[in-house]
């Protein structure tokens, strides 16, 4: 179903600055009144749907194709903080939902439970069950149960549990519990206990508590406590502390502390088959 406002079915653009995201020439803002037309430029999305497309400091705009010319639009009306909300998109206040989907951002807080998709960014907060998807970015937070799936970027910072799975990167910072599975890469920040596997690569820092599972290559850095295990190789840098246990691939610097082990790594295991 179409999202609308004022019972037509619309479309919308997303401008940053008065631009298209990907673009640095300004489009014609309307006033009291639509904007002039313009030829449509290859970088402006036009969509049914801006929950996708919304990010902190933009503007949305109800958008008009020419009908005697389909590579020309104006812009009408700027959409308002109340209109945006029948549209699923969030700047604040406090809010659930339980299908479809849904950008959160500015100071929103957001329940989501169910076969939810959300975009959260800004300094949102998210508490996502079921079967949701989160995409995440700049400083959002959250927290993740069932088998909800995450990806998060930026400086963003979320706490998964149950079954969930997640992916860091850039600077995000994840928790993991329960049964977690988590993917970090960049310069990502993970750590995880109970029983919950981490696949590390790029310049990730990790640690294991409990009885969790670290695999990391690359130049990720990793420590373990507890009786957690990690295999590690290439120029990864590992300690290992209370009764935990590294297998490290040959040249891996690895330090040992307390009652820790440290084995030679045989053989690097099949990822795929882990995350299965």
């Amino acid at each position: 179903m179409q999202k609308q406002i004022g019972g037509i079915a619309s479309l919308y653009v997303l401008l940053v600055n008065g631009c298209p995201p990907c673009g640095e020439q300004p489009l014609p803002l309307p006033t009291s009144k639509p904007g002039e037309w313009f030829t449509i430029p290859s970088e402006l999305e036009i969509t049914h749907d801006p929950t996708a497309l919304w990010r902190t400091r933009a503007k949305l705009y109800l958008v008009e194709i020419d009908p005697q010319d389909d590579t020309r639009a104006r812009l009408v009306s700027l959409v308002t903080a109340k209109q945006m909300e029948t549209l699923n998109i969030f700047v604040s206040g406090c809010h659930s939902i339980t299908s479809g989907s849904v950008a959160v951002s500015g100071t929103a807080k957001l329940e989501a439970e169910g076969d939810v998709t959300v975009y959260a960014s800004g300094s949102s907060n998210t508490v996502a069950k079921g079967n949701s998807v989160v995409h995440a970015s700049e400083s959002a937070t959250g927290r993740l149960y069932g088998k909800s799936i995450l990806n998060a970027r930026g400086q963003s910072s979320f706490a998964l549990f149950d079954e969930s799975t997640g992916r860091a990167s850039e600077q995000a910072r994840i928790t993991g519990r329960g049964y977690c599975k988590i993917d970090a890469s960049g310069e990502s920040h993970v750590d995880v206990f109970d029983f919950c596997q981490v696949f590390g690569e790029g310049t990730p820092v990790i640690r294991g508590y409990n009885r969790s599972k670290i695999w990391a290559s690359n130049l990720a850095k990793v420590k373990t406590f507890d009786e957690s295990k990690a295999w590690v190789r290439d120029n990864v840098r590992a300690t290992a502390d209370g009764s935990s246990q590294i297998f490290a691939a040959p040249g891996v610097s690895v330090r040992p502390l307390n009652f820790a082990g440290v084995a030679q790594l045989q053989a690097w295991p099949d990822l795929a088959s882990l995350t299965n």
